[in-house]
Formats: structure tokens, sequence, C-alpha cells
């Protein structure tokens, strides 16, 4: 089965669409959302509202970002399709672009975060 994926990408991406793209990241091959769910929840030790994971995935996909394809579902999942997910080379350099951004405005601000001022 192929993927799907939009090409209408948008480079910016918010805090939530950035965990999204780093879960997926870490689940690799078991990439589909409840996996993702399971790893924002124990990056960030909050729970992940199912439907804001689902509309986020929908965001990302639309936006070029994440790919998706339907599996068949097997007898644990009672028949039901599995979606599995994974980064488009636009969502790595998503992921990329939102790094540096950060690094750069994090530089010099290591005695403030560090309470050392």
């Amino acid at each position: 089965m192929a993927y799907n994926v939009n090409m209408s990408t948008q480079r910016y991406i918010g805090t939530f669409e950035h965990l999204v793209l780093l879960a997926i990241l870490h689940a690799g091959a078991k990439a589909y959302a409840p996996n993702v769910r399971a790893t924002i929840e124990d990056l960030t030790g909050r729970p992940v509202n199912r439907g804001s994971l689902y509309v986020t995935i929908d965001r990302l996909e639309r936006k070029g970002l994440v790919a998706s394809r339907l599996e068949r579902g097997d007898s644990a999942r009672e028949g039901r399709p599995l979606r599995r997910l994974k980064i488009t080379s636009e969502g790595v350099d998503a992921i990329r672009s939102v790094r540096e951004v950060f690094l750069s405005a994090w530089e010099d601000l290591g005695e403030v975060l560090e309470g050392r001022t």
C-alpha cells in the first residue's frame, strides 16, 4: 500500500505538532496513533487527548509533513484497520528548522535558565 502525501507544505509547526512529529520518529516502524500517543505521554508526563492527536495528525498530513497508510487489522484489533504513520522529508526539514530556531534562541541564556543571574 502506498502512503498518502499532500505536498502543500507549510514550514510553521506548533508545539504539539512538533511533539507528534518527534514521537513518530521515536516510534519508527511502530508509528501508529496509540504508540505516538504513549510516546508523547512518556516524554511530557502529561495525558494526550485522543481527538487532539488525530486532528493534529490529519493537519500534519495536509501540510505534507506526515504520510499515512491503512493496513489490515489483525485479530488483536478485531479486524480494525491500522493507520501507519511516517514523516516525509518535508517533515524532517520542518523539525530541523524548529530545532535550529530554538537552539539559536536559547544561545547565551544558560545563566538565566540555570538560575545563576
